[in-house]
């Protein structure tokens, strides 16, 4: 799945941001929270030498600390940025893409890893476990 994001760099909250304002000044929302979640997560970058895409790989696991949800595992394959000198920086990336995505399935097969390719993000997940909470 292609996703754009849009990051802000340069933003300066101060020492004690009140989230919630900024929040709701910022996107128009009003925040809520739920039970807590840990995310551990493991980040490879890889570059290629002959195109210049740079990639990485994350590893994710989240858990909800009320044990309402399944815990999530994700290995995510991601398109950064290219580093390009000469040609068009969209040469060859999807074919690339391709190529990492397929390698990091196979290492998966390789380890054991009983695994599942989908889109499911972790907004989803969380949305399941705020969904669950009051159920």
């Amino acid at each position: 799945m292609i996703r754009r994001e849009e990051l802000t760099g340069g933003l300066d909250l101060g020492p004690d941001p009140d989230l919630r304002a900024v929040i709701r000044d910022r996107y128009g929302l009003a925040p809520s929270s739920g039970d807590c979640y840990r995310r551990v997560r493991y980040n490879v970058l890889l570059e290629s030498l002959r195109s210049g895409h740079v990639f990485s790989i994350m590893f994710d696991r989240c858990t909800d600390s009320a044990g309402r949800v399944p815990d999530l595992h994700q290995a995510e394959v991601e398109y950064i940025r290219s580093r390009v000198i000469s040609g068009r920086p969209g040469d060859d990336l999807m074919d690339e893409f391709g190529q990492l995505c397929a390698w990091t399935r196979q290492v998966l097969d390789g380890c054991g890893v009983n695994a599942e390719q989908n889109n499911l993000s972790k907004l989803t997940w969380l949305r399941q476990a705020a969904q669950d909470r009051r159920s």
